[in-house]
């Protein structure tokens, strides 16, 4: 099997939007850096499954009672 890697679709990337927060482990990303890391993806710099898994991973890290968003999942 091949490895087959997809990056965001821009409807995707408006979708993640809100959550973009959650790509690092850091406290607290600046306005700067996360409009960063969404024009990336809407560009197709930025692979969808390890960035959905690490959001979703420290999502679940900062609300532990919360249920994961639909978004978020793969």
């Amino acid at each position: 099997m091949s490895k087959f890697t997809r990056c965001f679709t821009k409807e995707e990337a408006e979708v993640i939007k809100p959550y973009i927060k959650y790509f690092s482990q850091s406290t607290k990303m600046s306005t700067k850096e996360i409009k960063t890391i969404y024009e990336m993806m809407i560009q197709g710099y930025i692979l969808r499954t390890p960035t959905l898994t690490e959001m979703a991973k420290n999502f679940k890290a900062k609300h532990p009672a919360e249920k994961l968003p639909e978004c978020l999942k793969f």
